[in-house]
């Protein structure tokens, strides 16, 4: 089971593995807004983390997924209720060559920083260069992305 841990700001932790009592030094991810995240399916690591001094108040416990089910992110919507990863897939299967020069998948956001998460997650792009609207807009269509809702 995947738990997620968020935070307001970006940070980083350390914490105690509660069966070797040794230290781990955990990064949480940054996201466009601020705020930063933290997902692990290691029970030894969550307990860790539960056991954090600051838990509740520095940073608290946001779900829960299963390791089968499809990571969504909460302000992103995916045309015809796949993944990115699941997108692709089907999509390569279903194109020729020639068509994947051409084809413009549309993604359905209801904000910037929704479409810069998803550029930054599914093509690892960089988030300092998706500062501007333009900038947002030039990258998905160099990779055949087209957002609606923006």
């Amino acid at each position: 089971m995947i738990k997620t841990y968020k935070a307001n700001t970006n940070i980083s932790i350390n914490v105690v593995l509660p069966s070797s009592k040794k230290n781990l030094h955990i990064a949480f991810v940054p996201m466009s807004d601020g705020s930063s995240v933290f997902s692990t399916d290691n029970e030894e690591i969550q307990k860790g983390i539960e056991n954090h001094y600051k838990f509740g108040s520095l940073f608290r416990f946001i779900e829960t997924k299963n390791r089968d089910k499809a990571r969504h992110s909460p302000n992103v919507t995916f045309v015809n209720g796949m993944s990115p990863s699941e997108e692709t897939n089907a999509t390569e299967a279903a194109l020729t060559e020639k068509e994947r020069d051409t084809a413009v998948h549309k993604v359905v956001v209801t904000d910037l920083a929704s479409a810069k998460d998803y550029l930054a997650d599914k093509f690892g792009i960089s988030r300092t260069s998706l500062r501007s609207s333009k900038a947002i807009i030039e990258q998905a269509a160099a990779h055949g992305i087209e957002f609606e809702g923006i």
